[in-house]
């Protein structure tokens, strides 16, 4: 039990605690490499990381973000969320794997184990393919659609739920065809009914042994045996979300992932998250079977597919939806600027279903990319990589004022479509460089430009040079 006399010792810990650096933090916990941009790179433990280049690290600044999943935090909050415990508790952990304090020094001040967790350091480790030990790879597109289908046919959408998605415009019929449902409480009602429905259509119920979000347990095996494989069967559950569930689908239709729009959020958390039991691989933990849900992209498609040559790329399902219906093309979201490394299949897939050549991409991120170099950077990256693949493409920037609204969807909704503009991606790129290599002059580092310098300048210097883009 703590005593009142150690609340010096708890300070003292807590001082010392936030003068480390967020990457040495870290790098007790994921891997942690240089980066000559930021500070650091890192994998991404949230959402199973398997290269560098979305988990930035900014010691100046004292925090992590990742441009996939959108975690982001101190060094404190971020093993605040990976091992599930409070505030002090990181901060004892932090202290001892960091050599400030030993473990016998953390146990007597907690009064015990920090929530029956040992202090030392238990997440797994991450070999050189990136693979986190214990975690199941995931399935392929068609399982991971025969597994959610099975999981959907027993979610339904509450009223609220339905409230909220119609005011943002979507109608009853685009609900229905979306699929969006109120993510349901892993009763054993809901798991028989689900144990139930494997049974009705002679599917194991090992095939959520890879999809993201499913877990078991050693004592749940049952008394049979899977015929095709000879692998024991077991009954799985699944990770408590709450929230709208969004089925995210790839070119051929097939759910691959499932997004999760959360009902609240605390401080600085993301309200989109993803479907996953990535938690299961932890060694410490009895689970079994956990599979970590990566950032798949969706591909909405409009009633009527107007130019079969041309796509457009954004970021979130919902703005891509939009796009898609608006305009009459096919839209890509990426689940974070960062999250392209797959584009170029999805496009493959898409050319070949089109029957024609892709001709033009519009890439259509959010209007604060003006005062944003880092999502500037991650764009120019993308575009780099859909050339490698597609030589003869035409990339484009479809952009706006942030007055007409923040996202594309904003801006569809504000009816504000008129004021969008395009701009060849090279002619940006060259324009948008040349701002900061000006501010560059003035501050050493990007971080350090203030974003109202940054904007100024993108306003006087580059938005008066694109052309207009219409609805058409």
């Amino acid at each position: 039990m703590k005593k009142e006399g150690n609340r010096e010792f708890f300070s003292r810990v807590l001082e010392e605690v936030k003068k480390l650096p967020v990457s040495r933090i870290l790098e007790k916990y994921t891997k942690v490499k240089p980066n000559r941009f930021t500070d650091a790179d890192g994998l991404c433990p949230f959402h199973g990381d398997r290269e560098f280049g979305n988990f930035k690290i900014s010691d100046r600044k004292g925090i992590y973000k990742c441009f996939s999943c959108g975690a982001y935090g101190d060094g404190i909050q971020f093993v605040e969320d990976l091992f599930q415990i409070g505030f002090q508790p990181a901060v004892l952990k932090i202290a001892v794997d960091q050599g400030i304090i030993s473990e016998k020094q953390a146990e007597e001040y907690i009064g015990g184990k920090i929530f029956d967790m040992d202090v030392r350091s238990v997440f797994p480790s991450q070999n050189e393919g990136g693979k986190i030990d214990g975690i199941t790879e995931i399935a392929g597109p068609y399982t991971l659609d025969v597994g959610y289908r099975l999981f959907l046919e027993g979610v339904t959408l509450s009223p609220e739920h339905r409230r909220y998605l119609r005011n943002r415009g979507i109608s009853n019929e685009e609900i229905v065809k979306s699929g969006f449902f109120t993510f349901p409480e892993p009763t054993r009602e809901f798991l028989d009914g689900l144990h139930e429905r494997c049974r009705k259509y002679g599917i194991t119920p090992n095939v959520f042994k890879r999809i993201p979000g499913f877990y078991t347990h050693p004592e749940w095996a049952l008394d049979t045996i899977h015929s095709a494989t000879g692998d024991r069967e077991y009954r799985y559950t699944f990770a408590r979300y709450q929230g709208i569930g969004i089925p995210i689908r790839n070119p051929m239709g097939y759910i691959v992932g499932i997004q999760i729009r959360k009902d609240t959020v605390t401080g600085k958390r993301k309200r989109y998250t993803w479907f996953s039991s990535s938690f299961a691989g932890d060694a410490e933990n009895p689970f079994i079977f956990g599979t970590a849900a990566g950032t798949p992209i969706h591909v909405a498609f409009p009633g009527k597919n107007l130019y079969p040559n041309v796509v457009f790329i954004t970021e979130g399902f919902f703005k891509a939806e939009a796009v898609a219906k608006t305009f009459g093309v096919v839209c890509l979201s990426v689940s974070g600027v960062g999250n392209y490394k797959n584009i170029n299949e999805e496009l493959k897939v898409l050319q070949f279903k089109a029957g024609t050549p892709l001709e033009h991409i519009y890439v259509a991120y959010d209007a604060d990319m003006a005062e944003n170099p880092q999502v500037f950077h991650h764009a120019k990256n993308m575009a780099a990589l859909i050339r490698e693949e597609f030589p003869d493409v035409k990339i484009h920037l479809a952009v706006w004022d942030a007055k007409d609204g923040k996202g594309i969807d904003d801006l569809i909704q504000n009816g504000m479509v008129h004021t969008l503009r395009r701009v060849e991606f090279d002619r940006f790129t060259e324009l948008y460089d040349r701002i900061l290599e000006r501010l560059l002059e003035k501050y050493s580092y990007i971080q350090k430009i203030p974003k109202e310098e940054v904007r100024e300048h993108y306003f006087r210097y580059v938005f008066p040079h694109l052309s207009e883009l219409t609805a058409g």
